[in-house]
Parts: C-alpha cells; sequence; structure tokens
C-alpha cells in the first residue's frame, strides 16, 4: 500500500478525537444545559481537529508527504486535548493552566503560520529565514489580539465563559494571555529560524 495512503497511529487518534467530541457535546447539551460547550465540542471542535487531513488532500499532497499530515493532525490533536481539559476543571485547579496552554498552543500555531508562509510564497528564502521569523512572529501575535477581543465579545454577547476564572478582572486575563502569547510566538519564531528548513525539506515529496 502506498504511504499516501496508509492510515497512521494519529489519524486514527483524530477519528476517536472527533467521535468523543461529539459524544461530549451531547453531554453538555442534555445533561449539563451549557449551550456554548455543546455547540463547541459537537460542532466546532470536530470540524477543528478533521481540517487538517481534509485540507492535505485536497490542496497538500501533491507536493508534501505523509509526514506533514502527520505534523498537522498532531497539532490538531495537542490543541484538543489541552483545550479541551481545561474546560474539566484545570483552569481552576491552583496552577497557571490558562497561561501554560496560551504558550504552547502559541507556540504550534507560529510553525502553521510559518508553513502557510511558505506555502504561498513563490520565491524561496535567499536572505535566510529572518525575514521569515519576524512576519511569522507579528502575525501569531495578531491572531492572539484576535482571540482575546472574540472571547469578550463571545462572553458578553452570548454569555459564555470563555473567560474562566471570575476572580481575576478581565483586563488582567488579556494582558496575562497576551504575555503568554507572546513568549508562545517568540518560541516558536526561535524554532522557525533553527528548524525550519530541515521540517520542511522533511515534508516534501522527493
Amino acid at each position: 500500500m502506498n504511504s499516501q495512503q496508509t492510515k497512521t497511529a494519529i489519524s486514527y487518534l483524530i477519528d476517536f478525537l472527533a467521535v468523543l467530541s461529539v459524544v461530549i457535546g451531547l453531554v453538555y447539551f442534555f445533561k449539563i444545559k451549557d449551550l456554548f460547550l455543546a455547540v463547541s465540542f459537537t460542532f466546532v471542535a470536530p470540524i477543528a481537529v478533521l481540517l487538517p487531513r481534509y485540507i492535505y488532500k485536497r490542496k497538500l499532497r501533491q507536493k508534501y508527504n505523509l509526514s506533514l499530515l502527520k505534523t498537522l493532525e498532531s497539532f490538531a490533536a495537542v490543541m484538543f486535548v489541552l483545550a479541551s481539559a481545561g474546560t474539566f476543571g484545570l483552569y481552576n485547579a491552583g496552577i497557571e493552566y490558562d497561561s501554560l496552554i496560551h504558550v504552547i498552543i502559541t507556540v504550534l500555531i507560529a510553525i502553521l503560520v510559518a508553513f502557510v508562509w511558505t506555502f504561498r510564497k513563490t520565491s524561496g528564502f535567499e536572505d535566510g529565514y529572518l525575514s521569515l521569523c519576524i512576519s511569522v512572529f507579528s502575525f501569531t501575535i495578531i491572531l492572539g489580539a484576535f482571540w482575546e477581543v472574540f472571547q469578550m465579545s463571545g462572553d458578553k454577547v452570548f454569555g459564555s465563559k470563555m473567560f474562566f476564572d471570575l476572580f481575576q478582572p478581565i483586563n488582567l486575563d488579556v494582558a496575562c494571555d497576551l504575555a503568554a502569547d507572546t513568549i508562545g510566538a517568540f518560541i516558536g519564531s526561535v524554532l522557525v529560524y533553527f528548524k525550519w528548513s530541515d521540517w520542511h525539506k522533511g515534508w516534501l515529496i522527493k
């Protein structure tokens, strides 16, 4: 069987997480009566974890090998697990879980931004990867700020609880989140600077 057609262990994990997410969403809807989390788990999360597979099959598999799909699905799985674990009480467990996942997820997003940037770029990086890293860092910070605006808007308009720490002022929560995002974006950009050439070459079909 061709390696491009082989279903990997991470792909099976993604299938499991998509089904699990729907089950959790139905529990939130029928038992806990939390409409926001019900919609998030039943519809948004499954689409998010399955999206890398769809994009790869439609846009990327002619140029990139299966290791790229495994990377993208691994990122999706990590983001799903970290975000889901927070909704089950870790945000209020007495640790800076919110800041931790902001750093980790922002590192992953920075790497994804680098890939999108590279995929859309028609010429190479003759001047090195510094300009790529600056672009990745800047755009990742913008995404983080956009997410904070989305959280505040969602909480005010739809009554959701994306800001979980009820004992911390929202302005302080936003500042902490943006600081964590900045750290994550910096770490991700540094990784891109030193590792991107090897990573990208490893994904390309020889």
